[in-house]
């Protein structure tokens, strides 16, 4: 009976943090000196982050 309801909490805590681990998002500082002919666009690509993510 211990094993049942020991298996039982972990695949809820599981569950749980599965759920709040999709809705969690990461930050990351990254410096980067502009150059010509960069564009918010260019650098989106480059990094794979979105226009408003520079931006802000």
């Amino acid at each position: 009976m211990k094993h049942s309801y020991m298996k039982s909490m972990v695949v809820a805590c599981l569950a749980t943090l599965s759920f709040i681990g999709f809705n969690a998002t990461a930050t990351a500082a990254t410096n980067y000196k502009v150059v010509k002919g960069d564009s918010l666009w260019k650098l989106g690509k480059r990094y794979s982050v979105t226009i408003d993510d520079i931006k802000n």
